[in-house]
């Protein structure tokens, strides 16, 4: 994995341990908003009574991620949990189910990345937990 690629991974799941902590702390941001639409397998479905639901999901890569410095980092398939919006309904979804979603951030909102919307996909729609298509230029003196 590239260090931009471990970055990326490590960033995003410091924004879920820290949504998922509850802060109540603003995080100052002039990165404007992005959204992404991505696809990815359920892999687990949080209890509906927990304050924050979340969905599990093993999703494919993101080459245009932008972190909260402004930063493009592109982001390889993993699994990863992510907070869901209260509009988004799971009636129905199940793991193994893929899906496609849009995943909503703004890094000032207490929990910066969260899935704006969830549709089931066809269970014959191929899915490509491949790294991200994004190659970093190797630095000098590596071989």
């Amino acid at each position: 994995m590239s260090r931009t690629t471990t970055g990326a991974t490590l960033l995003l799941l410091a924004v879920a341990l820290i949504g998922g902590c509850g802060g109540t702390e603003k995080q100052e941001a002039s990165v404007p908003n992005k959204s992404y639409a991505i696809r990815g397998m359920v892999r687990q479905i949080s209890e509906p009574d927990v304050e924050e639901r979340q969905i599990w999901i093993h999703h494919e890569a993101i080459d245009d991620f932008v972190d909260i410095r402004g930063d493009t980092v592109p982001m390889d398939a993993m699994t990863m949990p992510f907070h869901l919006a209260e509009s988004v309904d799971l009636t129905g979804v199940e793991p193994g189910d893929k899906v496609s979603f849009r995943l909503d951030v703004d890094w000032s909102a207490g929990v910066p990345a969260r899935i704006g919307r969830l549709e089931s996909l066809p269970v014959e729609t191929q899915l490509s937990f491949e790294e991200s298509s994004t190659e970093e230029p190797a630095e000098h003196g590596d071989h």
